[in-house]
C-alpha cells in the first residue's frame, strides 16, 4: 500500500494534498522549506494513511532543494516536466479553474496514473559535481559576454577603428592594450616603441591594422577631465575581464579533475573535435548513467527529433514534420549542434553526410544534429565496450549497408 502526495511548491512554502492507491484526494496541511516542516509533512502523511508502507511525493521539476528535503525526509519522490503537468490537469478538466491546491490534487492523480508517473528520482552522486560546474561555466561565460559587450560600447563612442580592429577582448594583449589606451587622449603620450611592445604578440598584419586604427582614432572633444572618466569605464570592465577570465580557468580546472574520475573520458576524448567542455556535456547528460539503447544518449541530448502529425497524404506519405526534442535540456541541445558540427570538420563521413542533408533539403541545424544522432550510437557502442573510436570501422559498416553518400569514402 501505497500514500500519494502532490506538492505545488513556491520559493519558501508547499501546498499539498495526498490520497491512498484509491479513494478521495483531500488537502494536507502544508510546509515550510525547512528539513524539520518537511518531516513534519511526511510524518502527517503516515498518520493519516496507517496502512501505507511507502509515501510517493510528485513535484514539479525546477525546485532542487524542495526535491531534496523530500529525500531526505524518507520520501519516494517523483520528479514531474512542467508543461506535462499543465496538459495533465487540462485533461481532468475543462472549467479553466486554478489554485495551488487543485495543482497538488492534479499531481496525486497523475502520479496515481501508471501511464504518466515519471520514475523515481535519485540522485546522481557521481555527476552532481560536474553538474553544478557546468551551471556555474555557463554563469561565468555569460558575464564575460556581457562585459565585452559593454566595454566595445564604450569604445564605439571615441574609437570605432580600434574596436573593430580588436577581435577578442578577452585576449591578453588587448586587455593590456586598452587598459594603457582606454581613449585617444590617452593615446597622444604613447611612443611608436612602446605600442610596438604592446603589440609584440600580434603577427605582423594584425599588427599594422591595429596600428592603423590608433593612428586614425580621434575625439578631439575629450579633454583630460572627460578621458579620465572614460578611462575609469574601461578600466572597470578590464578589471571584471580579469576577475571573470580568473574564476572561468579555476572552473575549468575543476571540471578537468572531475572528469578524470569517470572511465568514459578517454574513450570519448579518443574522438577527433571532442575536448574537455564537449566531453563534460556528454558525460553529464548521457554516459552517467546505464546505457539502456542505442538512442537513449540521443534522446537525453534532444538529438532525436520528434514526430508532429496525423493521417496521411493522397501519396501515403504522414502528414506533419519532425521537430526538435524541446524536452532536453537547454546545453544538452546546444552541444547536439557543435558536436554535429565540429564532427563535419574533422571527418570525411560526417561531411558526406551532412552534403547529403542539405542536397535533400534539410536545414543546417538539422543536418548538424542528424550526423550527432549518428556519432551518439558510435560513442555509446564505444563507452559500453570501452574501445577508442576507429573511423575505418564506421565507414565499412556504413558501405556495406549500401549507404549511397558513404560509397565513395576511403574507409
Amino acid at each position: 500500500m501505497r500514500a500519494y502526495v502532490g506538492v505545488d511548491w513556491s520559493a519558501t512554502k508547499a501546498v499539498c494534498a495526498t490520497a491512498l492507491e484509491s479513494g478521495a484526494v483531500k488537502g494536507i496541511q502544508s510546509c515550510d522549506r525547512s528539513i524539520s516542516s518537511v518531516q513534519g509533512l511526511v510524518r502527517r502523511v503516515r498518520e493519516r494513511h496507517p496502512e501505507a508502507e511507502e509515501v510517493h511525493v510528485m513535484i514539479e521539476a525546477g525546485a532542487p532543494g524542495w526535491v531534496r528535503l523530500l529525500d531526505a525526509a524518507g520520501a519516494v519522490v517523483h520528479v514531474a516536466d512542467a508543461k506535462q503537468a499543465k496538459r495533465f490537469g487540462e485533461s481532468l478538466c475543462s472549467s479553466g479553474a486554478k489554485d495551488d491546491r487543485r495543482d497538488a490534487k492534479t499531481l496525486v492523480h497523475m502520479l496515481r496514473s501508471p501511464a504518466h508517473c515519471p520514475p523515481v528520482w535519485r540522485a546522481k552522486v557521481s555527476v552532481e559535481p560536474l553538474e553544478r560546474l557546468s551551471v556555474l561555466h555557463e554563469q561565468v561565460t555569460k558575464d564575460i559576454v556581457r562585459h565585452q559587450q559593454r566595454m566595445r560600447c564604450v569604445l564605439q563612442e571615441h574609437m570605432p577603428e580600434v574596436d573593430a580592429a580588436i577581435s577578442d577582448l578577452r585576449a591578453a594583449w588587448a586587455r593590456r592594450f586598452l587598459r594603457r589606451i582606454p581613449t585617444p587622449w590617452h593615446a597622444e603620450g604613447v611612443t611608436a616603441s612602446e605600442l610596438d611592445r604592446l603589440c609584440y604578440r600580434l603577427r605582423k598584419p594584425r599588427r599594422d591594422a591595429v596600428k592603423a586604427a590608433m593612428a586614425e582614432s580621434d575625439a578631439p572633444w575629450l579633454n583630460e577631465s572627460l578621458a579620465s572618466v572614460e578611462a575609469m569605464r574601461v578600466h572597470q570592465h578590464l578589471d571584471a575581464l580579469d576577475l571573470l577570465l580568473g574564476q572561468l580557468d579555476a572552473i575549468n580546472t575543476a571540471i578537468d579533475e572531475e572528469t578524470a574520475k569517470l572511465p568514459a573520458r578517454p574513450v570519448l576524448e579518443s574522438v577527433k573535435g571532442i575536448g574537455l567542455q564537449q566531453c563534460a556535456t556528454l558525460l553529464q547528460f548521457a554516459f552517467a548513467a546505464e546505457l539502456l539503447h542505442r538512442d537513449h544518449a540521443a534522446v537525453q541530448l534532444g538529438a532525436c527529433p520528434v514526430f508532429r502529425g496525423s493521417g496521411e497524404r493522397r501519396n501515403g506519405t504522414p502528414k506533419g514534420s519532425a521537430r526538435m526534442r524541446r524536452a532536453a535540456h537547454h546545453r544538452g541541445r546546444r552541444s547536439m549542434y557543435l558536436l554535429g558540427r565540429l564532427a563535419s570538420r574533422h571527418h570525411a563521413w560526417a561531411a558526406a553526410m551532412y552534403a547529403d542533408g542539405r542536397a535533400r533539403g534539410q536545414s543546417a541545424a538539422t543536418a548538424y544534429r542528424r550526423i550527432a544522432r549518428s556519432f551518439l550510437r558510435i560513442l555509446t557502442a564505444m563507452v559500453r565496450d570501452g574501445v577508442p573510436y576507429d573511423e575505418s570501422r564506421y565507414v565499412g559498416a556504413l558501405q556495406a549497408r549500401g549507404v549511397p553518400w558513404a560509397m565513395n569514402l576511403s574507409p
